[in-house]
């Protein structure tokens, strides 16, 4: 979905997208488990994680 800027639809069909941000709510379990894994795999993969507004 980042480096690809695609996602691929229930019905299998590639939609393209650009996002900015990925929203981890605060009240899915573990949910600082899953922000945490999500931001170790994006930096993995190459891809800056920022604050937003920060430049």
């Amino acid at each position: 979905m980042v480096k690809d800027r695609t996602v691929v639809a229930v019905d299998g069909a590639v939609v393209e997208l650009e996002a900015d941000t990925i929203c981890v709510h605060g009240d899915t379990p573990d949910s600082d488990e899953l922000a945490s894994k999500l931001r170790v795999g994006l930096e993995t993969a190459g891809v800056t994680v920022k604050a937003i507004g920060a430049r």
